[in-house]
């Protein structure tokens, strides 16, 4: 019995009109960071002259993988002859021969100057290389000076299969934040890293991976790049690695605007232009300071040490735009405009001359509040 009509049928919904194409649903906004891979790498020695002859050790890890280069070159660029008897003169690194090789994680051998190396399993290849540094300012036992230093440079080539991911972002480092990290809205903020782990347990990087999986943000918000960091809208971003290993560590993080800080914990400090740099002293109301230098910057700055959020404590410094500064002393000391606000201290007020000075600084769409009263002398 044939049913290909009634398949036929059944598949076009009963015969009857094709259904309507279901509209696409909203697109999160999302940064991709793609993997970088690299073939080549250049090495710079830093060799211990003694007795008219240089030596170096230089360890180069590699990551064995389907996706990751197996043939490598690494490529001599440079290199230092250094101790004593020699200045620190920068000169061009060469190889002339392959002396020994111990291991069989990887094949070796030197063509045209190049090692040239091949990935087989995970382990350890230990290379003895003979070569030179040339352009050098170096003065041998009896006397004579060297401008080509001989070489005995040592590679320990380092071969490692990755089991597994850990993601992580430098905001973590920050107190209270290792497993809950909450960020500042249209700051620049770090870019999570997925980094590769091995066998042991270890964390390695690898010179034929500088980046060595693609890493996505998402987020309902606006997400922007800043030179090598990234700017979010409030709300959650999420994390996503591509790849077929097991992750683990940071999957999201979450961005906050001022509105959501609960608590400040924060000094008001006299920030004063000295001979070299400046001296920031505490602010005590009533009290009066000399300024050294009463014609260059000399301000009020908010020295804030930590801040907690509906959503956990915050991870980054705090925006200088979440402050606002009112004088009722304009003569003496007068509002900074965001664009003039900087450091780890923000500056909030510049003393324009001497005298009485009288600032309140709150945070938009918050209860906080700081006031001041100082006077100041020159």
């Amino acid at each position: 019995m044939r049913t290909y009509g009634l398949v036929a049928c059944l598949t076009l919904a009963a015969c009857g009109a094709p259904l309507p194409p279901v509209p696409p649903g909203p697109v999160e906004p999302e940064l991709v960071f793609p993997a970088e891979y690299a073939a080549s790498t250049e090495v710079i020695a830093y060799a211990e002259f003694d007795a008219g002859q240089a030596s170096e050790l230089t360890e180069v890890t590699y990551a064995l993988g389907d996706e990751y280069p197996r043939d490598v070159v690494l490529q001599p660029t440079g290199g230092y002859a250094m101790g004593a008897g020699c200045r620190f003169d920068y000169g061009s690194l060469t190889w002339t021969s392959l002396v020994s090789v111990e291991g069989t994680a990887a094949t070796v051998s030197l063509e045209a100057g190049r090692l040239h190396v091949g990935l087989v399993a995970e382990g350890t290849v230990s290379v003895l290389l003979s070569g030179a540094v040339d352009t050098q300012s170096c003065t041998a036992l009896a006397g004579s000076a060297l401008t080509t230093v001989p070489l005995q440079h040592r590679l320990t080539l380092r071969v490692h299969r990755a089991v597994s991911v850990l993601v992580d972002q430098l905001h973590q480092r920050w107190p209270e934040c290792e497993t809950q990290v909450v960020l500042p809205a249209n700051s620049a903020l770090w870019v999570p890293r997925a980094h590769l782990v091995n066998a042991a347990g270890q964390q390695f990087s690898a010179a034929n991976a500088p980046t060595p999986l693609e890493v996505t943000l998402r987020s309902k918000g606006t997400l922007t790049l800043s030179g090598r960091e990234v700017m979010a809208a409030p709300g959650q971003v999420s994390i996503s690695v591509n790849t077929s290993l097991p992750v683990r560590g940071l999957s999201s993080f979450e961005v906050v605007g001022p509105e959501t800080v609960n608590s400040v914990q924060a000094e008001l400090f006299l920030r004063k232009a000295a001979s070299k740099g400046n001296v920031s002293e505490p602010l005590v109301d009533d009290r009066s300071y000399l300024l050294w230098n009463p014609e260059e910057f000399n301000s009020v700055d908010v020295r804030v040490s930590a801040v907690q959020t509906s959503q956990g404590r915050l991870c980054a410094p705090v925006p200088a735009e979440w402050f606002q500064a009112v004088s009722s002393t304009p003569a003496q000391c007068a509002p900074l405009s965001e664009g003039e606000r900087s450091g780890a201290d923000v500056p909030v007020a510049k003393v324009l001359s001497a005298g009485e000075c009288r600032v309140e600084i709150t945070m938009p769409g918050t209860s906080q509040r700081w006031t001041t009263r100082f006077t100041t002398t020159r």
